[in-house]
């Protein structure tokens, strides 16, 4: 699909591997600075920000284990790919979804702590569908998060557009003008 504004085009395009991206361009060829949105496997999906620098992953199904692996496996080999300068912007949406705990997502979620461990700095935010017991609840899993994740800050909304605000809000001039990032 093709949409035309007053000085970009917007392209939304699907691979034959299934993975949906929006790239915008200017009339001049040259791309923007716009978001890319890749799909880890139905109905889960990765926005890409700010040149690579955030992050956003919007989980709305994980009845499949093939599911629960690809969004795993890709929050895994984001924060490898971070190691290098050792910070992270990031939000984990999970507002769209009831909250389970199965074996294999604790296992995989133990496996994704102990790489985050390695990071230095850096901001996430946790999107929950807004309840009682997650309103309870909030202050010891932001505690948890503290403890595993000692250097990053980590806060929990019920409103994914703060979350993301609060998270973008950590980007610093230095990191909107550096390379791009390969994601």
């Amino acid at each position: 699909m093709l949409h035309r504004s007053k000085h970009f085009i917007t392209i939304l395009f699907q691979s034959m591997l299934g993975n949906t991206e929006v790239v915008v361009v200017s009339e001049t060829g040259r791309q923007s600075n716009a978001n890319r949105i890749e799909e880890m496997s139905p109905g889960n999906t990765v926005e890409i920000r700010h040149q690579g620098r955030m992050l956003i992953y919007t989980l709305t199904d994980f009845s499949r284990p093939a599911g629960i692996d690809a969004y795993y496996d890709r929050a895994i080999a984001d924060v490898q790919k971070r190691l290098e300068d050792e910070s992270i912007l990031a939000v984990h949406d999970v507002s769209a979804m009831p909250l389970t705990w199965t074996p294999q997502i604790r296992r995989r979620a133990d496996e994704l702590i102990q790489i985050g461990r390695t990071l230095k700095s850096g901001r996430v935010a946790l999107i929950f569908r807004d309840s009682v017991f997650l309103r309870l609840t909030r202050t010891f899993i932001e505690w948890q998060q503290r403890r595993y994740f000692p250097h990053i800050a980590t806060q929990i909304f019920f409103s994914r557009d703060e979350g993301i605000a609060w998270v973008e809000s950590g980007l610093t001039d230095r990191q909107i003008s550096n390379t791009d990032y390969n994601w």
